[in-house]
């Protein structure tokens, strides 16, 4: 079994739901607030230690409660978290997000996300070894985050890139990227939003493999010049805030364990279907036995 390494955001969600986005100098009520550990990155690795993944996180987090509230989190879904930096007289990141009929609008201060370095990475990987799988989505700094890819890369990781959110600077650094995970919004700032004609695009960019999440639409598997699509399994939905992390992380979970691409996909799927079931980015991921029943 391969070990998963995800290097990435670490954000506390302050979550609450509203009837509609407020206008200009509008006060009005919501609803549900709650505070919940998040950012994409750990969000990822909280899926893939769910799931029974051998897992390391990297990244960092600020002096204060929650900073400590979200590695004590982590801890608990079996995430390695000693390569994750506590940084002195920082804010730990924050994420306000605003829920409009299970559908989500965010605001990010990226906080110590912001300040990871080089070093940071090094760290994380030093005990990596060829066929371990890396993931990271775009939180942090892009020169920090395409230093990850290209060390991962040629330690002969297997990489994985969720280009989310979506920063075109990442584009020198595709060539160490062996799958990439854009979701539609993400692939049209690529390539445009053809997905045959921009998956050979991103083929012809050094990318290997493309996923392209398509929410309630499911996914489009493009490799080597094929494309296979699977529907979403339909589920009640009641907050889609981790979805794509839960696919992400799934993903590399099972192919850590073994399994096929193929095989993989389709259980990302299932567990991002269990996810939108639920309120919350962390806590809303499922186990595997709530995946399989």
């Amino acid at each position: 079994m391969g070990k998963v390494f995800v290097f990435g955001s670490l954000n506390m969600d302050l979550v609450i739901n509203s009837p509609y986005l407020p206008q200009k100098g509008e006060t009005m009520y919501g609803s549900g607030f709650m505070t919940n550990p998040g950012g994409k990155g750990a969000n990822q690795a909280a899926a893939a230690g769910k799931l029974g993944a051998e897992i390391y996180m990297g990244g960092a987090v600020g002096d204060d409660s929650f900073g400590a509230q979200l590695l004590d989190n982590l801890r608990g879904f079996g995430v390695n978290v000693d390569a994750v930096r506590m940084v002195k007289n920082c804010a730990t990141g924050i994420a306000v997000i605003v829920v409009i009929d299970g559908d989500n609008r965010i605001i990010l201060d990226g906080g110590a996300n912001n300040r990871v370095t080089r070093a940071d990475v090094d760290r994380l990987l030093e005990k990596a070894e060829a066929g371990d799988i890396f993931l990271c989505p775009l939180e942090n700094p892009i020169p920090v985050l395409g230093y990850a890819l290209e060390t991962a890369g040629r330690k002969g990781m297997y990489v994985v890139l969720n280009p989310a959110p979506m920063n075109r600077d990442i584009a020198p650094y595709l060539p160490y990227v062996d799958m990439l995970i854009p979701n539609e919004t993400e692939f049209a700032a690529l390539v445009g939003d053809k997905l045959a004609e921009g998956g050979e695009k991103l083929m012809a960019m050094g990318v290997k493999d493309v996923v392209v999440t398509l929410g309630a639409k499911g996914y489009c598997y493009i490799s080597k010049g094929e494309m296979v699509c699977e529907d979403c399994i339909k589920m009640p939905v009641v907050d889609t805030t981790a979805a794509g992390d839960t696919f992400c992380g799934a993903l590399c979970a099972e192919l850590s364990l073994g399994k096929t691409v193929a095989q993989a996909l389709s259980f990302a799927n299932r567990a991002a279907a269990v996810t939108v079931t639920r309120k919350g980015a962390q806590a809303a991921i499922p186990t595997r036995e709530e995946i399989q029943l």
